[in-house]
């Protein structure tokens, strides 16, 4: 569903509109702008989750990186699985975007957890980069030996013209000449298991971008509906209508409290339930 929504009013009672002092006007503006971007938060994180499960629909993979495609779908399968990644990367940049450009006029500290990620986790920093990689017309997956991969070699010498950032081309080209160093050979990195824990990267990122907000957030709401309370006789059909700057607003009168607890709770379960799987899966595979 959209976050906002161009409706008439033609039976509206000019007695039941809202007008605000500036300083409330003011503070309703934010309320509404921060419950429009929490929203649309919400919705590329869907997107990004949606993204992820098409891959795992549209093909079998397992821990050898022996991929087979199933489910629909028609075409070369090097090209259906290139597009569900960059369909994934794109999303995952997008909603690690819109979490720190929320977050740097609130906690302030999500940035930092994620740069730590980006330096210490291959899985994030190879699937971050290369989303600007296919950008620029590269293809993100190598195939060889009926295996696809990340592949070090090719993606370095495919992309001798794309401007790396420091930071990913000193590491892929570390773990590049350590491959080549230890085991003779090409600087392949597994695809199901970087996706994996790229994946379960992204879900800590989001359920901790809550818990850093959750504080903040919840008096901010809080204190915004107290005062929208007090209006409450003129609520119609759970709707309030406010004028701000001479447009008039309409504010579904639920709890943005309680929905973004919802919100946390659903971070929090996906995180950790991904996270048992994965360690599940481990414990098997040893």
């Amino acid at each position: 569903m959209n976050n906002k929504s161009l409706i008439p009013m033609p039976d509206l009672n000019l007695d039941d509109i809202v007008h605000l002092s500036k300083e409330n006007e003011k503070l309703i503006v934010n309320f509404l702008s921060t419950s429009d971007e929490l929203h649309t938060i919400n919705q590329f994180y869907h997107v990004y989750i949606f993204n992820f499960c098409q891959i795992f629909y549209h093909f079998e993979l397992d821990t050898n990186d022996n991929i087979r495609k199933q489910n629909g779908l028609n075409g070369d399968e090097f090209i259906i699985i290139n597009s569900l990644l960059i369909n994934l990367m794109s999303s995952s940049k997008t909603l690690v975007d819109l979490l720190i450009n929320f977050d740097k006029k609130y906690s302030q500290k999500l940035e930092k957890m994620i740069n730590k990620i980006y330096d210490s986790e291959l899985s994030y920093i190879l699937i971050m980069t290369l989303r600007n990689f296919a950008l620029h017309g590269h293809i993100p997956l190598y195939f060889n030996q009926n295996r696809y991969s990340f592949n070090l070699d090719y993606i370095l010498k495919e992309g001798e013209n794309f401007n790396f950032s420091k930071s990913s081309k000193e590491a892929f080209t570390k773990i590049r000449d350590e491959i080549r160093n230890v085991y003779g050979d090409i600087a392949n990195i597994a695809f199901t298991k970087t996706l994996m824990d790229f994946h379960l990267n992204l879900l800590k990122i989001y359920y901790q971008f809550y818990i850093e907000n959750q504080s903040l957030l919840e008096s901010f709401f809080k204190s915004v509906e107290l005062k929208l309370q007090k209006e409450k006789r003129k609520i119609k059909n759970g709707q309030l209508i406010i004028e701000i700057d001479g447009e008039l607003h309409s504010i579904i009168m639920c709890s943005k409290t309680k929905l973004f607890k919802k919100l946390m709770q659903e971070a929090k379960i996906n995180f950790y339930d991904f996270k048992k799987q994965k360690l599940k899966s481990r414990r098997e595979k040893n």
